[in-house]
């Protein structure tokens, strides 16, 4: 009679291990799938971010252009008046 009340405490032991086990097992695939999924986003938004950053570098680069080809004009009309 002992026997077949260890061989039961046994046997629900295993089950609730196996019922913890599989709730882990959910756990990490959801926690990965969230994960994957963030990276994504996080990937997305970093190309959209390096759009960005390439547009802005190139107003920047064509403002300091005009900007120096100004600068340019005003020392040579400067230079004429002064003449």
């Amino acid at each position: 009679m002992h026997s077949d009340s260890k061989h039961k405490s046994d046997h629900s032991q295993s089950s609730l291990l196996q019922q913890m086990e599989g709730k882990l097992t959910l756990r990490i695939k959801d926690l990965t799938d969230q994960h994957h999924l963030t990276n994504g986003e996080s990937a997305v938004k970093i190309k959209q971010l390096e759009r960005e950053k390439a547009q802005l570098s190139e107003r920047l680069e064509l403002a300091s252009r005009d900007q120096q080809s100004e600068f340019g004009n005003l020392q040579k009309k400067h230079e004429k008046q002064t003449d």
